[in-house]
């Protein structure tokens, strides 16, 4: 056995067959005791609660859970910047959203059919994975979806300590002029790597809850979001005006071959940022009251990610009148008001977006990795415990180091 060494005791006249269990002998094997999860796995089994199919009294997920749960994805930074950020690359308003529109149907039916498995069988890819690659093959693909997941929980957390970063200065002023103490090479200020660990603290405590029990949190962060996402696009409207041509009759700033490999680059680029999704698809669906209730994604993710880039487009837009310069990053907006009320309304806007990060990247990275390392190692990671080591290997390694890569609109379309 791996955590105790048996020994067979044996009388005067024949072995009794009684078998007592002997304290692990390296600190290693003690250290490998005290970590074993207390479940099924102690009877021999590749397996813990949180990778078997999910029995039924824990399916209540229904139809208006998913349609929540993709709104709530959608309805983010990440969501309003990626259309403005095609249309600094060359594109006009109009095919950026036709761009992002085509992209996100492919999307939600890629998503939809992948999530019946899930549904069907209520088993998280991890499992699903060993139909077509085989028992052991699998392994390989969990472990890549693993790395690629740690690796954007990173990116995606330093999203959300702009938005921290973005309360601090409505809350503070001041804390826009803190001198850096940072060196140019760390790709970070002072201001920001505060924001960072901010985050990071306040975020944690959700990895702790699972995530069948926080619908609560996607419907949250969809109503706040959408109250927000609405409220600057009219504020925009109403200052600059749609008749402005700068507004609405923005034109393609390249032509010919140029303008369709730019397009096809950016529809690539938005398709491929659900690729993570694509494949988790069954990590959500399990939790499915019926088949039929995952329905609601095929509709949620096309329609929500158009019209929050729409509203993502107006802005940004907007913003090239009253700034000066197209400001793809919602966030960047909400930093200049700077008067008392502009201030309350860039702190909620903030504190909206903080959620809407949050819950992405729950939903798009801590769990997916979680479920991956969940099924490599059952008898010691669970999804809680692998929620909270993706998050700490994805915020302090790749998500400092990689950033830099993020810091301009075209990087951010072709980012690989």
């Amino acid at each position: 056995m791996d955590k105790t060494e048996q020994i067979y005791v044996q009388d005067e006249d024949r072995a009794t067959g009684i078998v007592f269990d002997a304290p692990p002998t390296s600190m290693w094997r003690r250290v490998l005791q005290k970590i074993e999860l207390k479940s099924e796995v102690e009877n021999g089994r590749r397996s813990n609660p949180d990778l078997d199919p999910v029995p039924p009294e824990g399916r209540h997920w229904h139809a208006r859970h998913y349609g929540l749960f993709w709104i709530s994805d959608n309805v983010s930074v990440s969501g309003f910047r990626t259309a403005s950020s095609i249309m600094d690359v060359g594109l006009s308003w109009r095919m950026s959203l036709l761009c992002v529109a085509l992209a996100n149907l492919l999307a939600g039916i890629i998503i939809t059919l992948n999530g019946i498995v899930g549904a069907d069988y209520h088993i998280p890819f991890s499992i699903q994975s060993r139909a077509p690659y085989g028992y052991y093959l699998s392994y390989l693909m969990i472990l890549m979806r693993c790395i690629v997941g740690i690796f954007w929980y990173g990116i995606q957390t330093y999203t959300g300590a702009e938005c921290v970063q973005s309360m601090l200065y409505a809350i503070w002023p001041s804390f826009r002029n803190v001198p850096n103490t940072l060196p140019q090479s760390a790709n970070i200020n002072t201001q920001l790597m505060t924001s960072y660990v901010l985050y990071f603290i306040t975020v944690l405590p959700f990895h702790y809850v699972g995530i069948h029990k926080v619908k609560w949190l996607f419907m949250l962060k969809t109503v706040a979001t959408f109250i927000v996402g609405f409220g600057m696009m009219g504020w925009m409207i109403n200052t600059v005006g749609v008749s402005n041509s700068s507004l609405f009759s923005q034109g393609n700033t390249v032509h010919g071959s140029r303008f369709r490999w730019v397009f096809m680059n950016s529809f690539y680029s938005n398709l491929g940022g659900f690729t993570t999704l694509m494949v988790n698809a069954p990590d959500y669906s399990r939790y499915a009251h019926r088949r039929r209730s995952t329905y609601t994604t095929l509709f949620a993710v096309p329609f929500t990610a158009t019209l929050v880039t729409f509203m993502g487009v107006v802005v940004a837009s907007g913003s090239k009148v009253m700034y000066g310069e197209i400001l793809w990053d919602p966030l960047q907006v909400v930093d200049k008001w700077t008067s008392k009320g502009g201030r309350a309304a860039a702190f909620f806007c903030a504190l909206s977006f903080y959620f809407s990060q949050l819950g992405l990247n729950i939903a798009a990275n801590s769990l997916a990795s979680a479920n991956d390392m969940n099924a490599i190692w059952p008898k010691y990671i669970n999804l809680r415990r692998g929620q909270f080591i993706a998050a700490f290997l994805g915020a302090w390694d790749t998500g400092i180091l990689r950033y830099t890569d993020l810091t301009e609109a075209p990087t951010l379309v072709y980012f690989p």
